[in-house]
């Protein structure tokens, strides 16, 4: 399998894993502080005791060895947990969509900015395509 066909079918699984999130967030009739305490809470027990089950407590002890990275890491996984519920609750699926189908154009900017990272020529197609799309989405969808 190609490295094109794998990223093909991660992001296919991850839209499958999104839409129907969102969709569910818009469904359910409480509070999205409410919703985002039971959604982090589920799914991050489920994964800890499949982890704990897989691994054992190994990989816990090594995220509590990343010291202050590992508390930034997961203080960031936690709030964009909690962001993504309050995004849904306050405007529609697409525009979070299109805001987290955005989010690598604004890594590579990031990198280069904060890192001094060179851009590939590889992401100089790729963003500006993927932008274009973006903004034919969005007037296909237009915008609240």
């Amino acid at each position: 399998m190609t490295d094109q066909i794998k990223g093909l079918l991660i992001t296919l699984a991850g839209v499958l894993l999104v839409v129907p999130d969102a969709l569910f967030v818009r469904l359910i009739t409480a509070e999205p502080l409410t919703i985002a305490f039971w959604r982090l809470f589920l799914a991050g027990g489920a994964s800890a005791l499949g982890l704990l089950l897989w691994r054992g407590v190994a990989p816990f002890r090594a995220v509590l060895g990343t010291g202050i990275y590992g508390v930034i890491y997961m203080v960031g996984i936690g709030g964009s947990g909690v962001l993504f519920v309050l995004a849904v609750s306050l405007t529609s699926v697409a525009n979070v969509v299109f805001i987290i189908a955005s989010l690598p154009v604004f890594a590579a900017v990031f990198s280069r900015v904060f890192l001094a990272e060179p851009i590939s020529s590889q992401d100089d197609t790729d963003h500006p395509r993927r932008w274009s799309g973006a903004g034919r989405h969005r007037r296909r969808v237009g915008g609240n």
